[in-house]
């Protein structure tokens, strides 16, 4: 899950640093933008991986299958999750892209090596 934290702190130094954007978290019904920093990206990017983990546990208890289970399951989730940042207020377009940007490179981290790991243990299962 380290890879995960990794590259989704990579993802926005590259925006605040690279392109000088000041990333923040939308806002909902009528909140305000939230200031986002490296730590905060790092430790969400983290709890993501040991949520996923969590979650491929439960498939593998209950799947005869949990590597493909995971595969549909990981994936719907990466796409209900881009609705946060798409969806959010009080943010312009830029800022939406790169949060799905961070979005998209946790799940294109996450879900192949967790699949991976899933089908071994299939695999040695058999």
């Amino acid at each position: 899950m380290l890879v995960t934290v990794i590259a989704d702190a990579v993802v926005f130094l590259i925006a605040t640093l690279g392109f000088g954007q000041q990333l923040q978290a939308p806002g909902f019904g009528g909140s305000a933008p939230q200031e986002l920093s490296t730590w905060l990206v790092a430790a969400t990017a983290g709890i993501a991986g040991l949520a996923a983990t969590g979650v491929l546990a439960l498939i593998e208890r209950n799947s005869r299958r949990p590597a493909q289970v995971w595969l549909v399951v990981a994936t719907t989730v990466l796409i209900l999750s881009l609705g946060a940042p798409i969806s959010g207020e009080g943010i312009g377009t830029a800022n939406k892209l790169w949060l799905a940007s961070m979005h998209l490179t946790a799940g294109a981290v996450l879900i192949p090596l967790l699949y991976r790991s899933a089908r071994l243990r299939q695999q040695q299962n058999q």
